[in-house]
């Protein structure tokens, strides 16, 4: 039983050392984009392309000065709750896994043993982390979806999203890697996600380890209690360290 318990929780604290290093791949991009868009989002941007001498100067991200004969006119920015939500989930995520890395290493290296209850509180914070990153990670995707749908449709000419973060988008701001931004952290993000799906099933493992063990201590004390099912027990006993 020891022996297991140690294996469970050796690959608890390697997804832990994933899940924090994964998160860096999302939280630093996603922290970087912000930095450059002072504080907007483009998840779920909207605008368009339109010739030069239409509409020209009105809005906000309009092409002032567009000196090209397509300029790009924003519509309307993302919402900012989605970024900061993105970048809120990625920034917890590294904090969380160094914390209980760390705890869980603490734990493997002196040889203790931690309590049912706290098992269960773990694997409860892992399922509620595993599905908020589920839902920052489809958030970042289907944003980035929709806003390079929006700045890929260049008239009659289809560009692709990443040539389309090298285009004069006239956003106000100075140029931003966004593809690659929201690249790196949809990917930081979907694997962060299923290495939490793995820690939820180690957690629910050891939570599971820890009823039998209470269910053995039960039928050990009843054995005692019982005079005549002391044979029977130990004989169950022999056999399975056998």
């Amino acid at each position: 039983m020891i022996g297991i318990n140690n294996g469970l929780l050796f690959c608890q604290c390697t997804s832990y050392l994933l899940s924090f290093i994964l998160a860096l791949f999302a939280a630093v991009p996603l922290g970087q984009d912000q930095h450059e868009l002072r504080g907007r989002c483009l998840l779920y941007a909207a605008g368009r392309w339109q010739q030069h001498n239409v509409s020209e100067g009105e809005g906000e991200g309009e092409g002032s000065g567009c000196a090209q004969a397509q300029c790009f006119r924003l519509l309307r920015w993302g919402p900012v709750s989605a970024c900061r939500f993105c970048l809120f989930m990625s920034i917890f995520t590294c904090v969380y896994s160094a914390l209980q890395g760390f705890r869980s290493t603490y734990t493997l290296y002196k040889g203790f043993e931690e309590s049912a209850f706290s098992e269960f509180i773990s694997m409860l914070l892992s399922c509620t982390t595993t599905f908020l990153m589920l839902v920052a990670g489809a958030t970042v995707s289907d944003g980035l979806k929709i806003w390079c749908s929006s700045v890929t449709d260049k008239g009659n000419v289809t560009i692709s999203c990443r040539d389309a973060q090298d285009e004069p988008l006239n956003l106000n701001v100075v140029p931003t890697l966004f593809y690659d931004h929201f690249g790196t952290a949809q990917f930081g993000l979907w694997c962060a996600w299923v290495v939490w799906i793995i820690l939820t099933i180690l957690a629910f493992m050891k939570v599971s380890q820890y009823h039998g063990k209470d269910n053995f201590s039960v039928q050990y004390k009843e054995s005692l209690l019982n005079p005549q099912s002391q044979g029977y027990f130990h004989g169950q006993v022999t056999n399975v360290f056998i």
